[in-house]
């Protein structure tokens, strides 16, 4: 099996190399996401939320390399990178973890 390489667009650098899936590692990923499907629709909204909002922390914690590593990938200047992909994932994930529970409940 061969690497796929996510390249700079500017440069043609290598940015990253991963192994490229066979079809029973995709197969076993999707039964996978299933079966975690199942677990994360069983948990409260509140416990949803948790996770989500850790998954924000660590965005944050992280953000200058998220934004370095998107201007690499995608040849866009850091404040495209920052506010084209990096604040609307930290809005969206606030929102959903503000809304989802009036969201998804049964209507009436």
């Amino acid at each position: 099996m061969a690497d796929i390489h996510s390249r700079n667009p500017a440069t043609g650098q290598v940015v990253a190399s991963f192994p490229e899936a066979t079809t029973e590692q995709i197969d076993d990923a999707i039964v996978r996401s299933r079966h975690i499907q199942k677990k994360w629709g069983a948990l409260r909204y509140s416990e949803r939320a948790q996770y989500l909002l850790r998954l924000r922390n660590l965005i944050l914690e992280r953000f200058d390399d998220l934004a370095g590593l998107i201007c690499e990938e995608n040849g866009k200047p850091q404040a495209e990178a920052v506010a084209a992909d990096l604040f609307p994932v930290l809005d969206l994930i606030t929102l959903y973890t503000d809304k989802a529970e009036r969201w998804l409940r049964p209507e009436r």
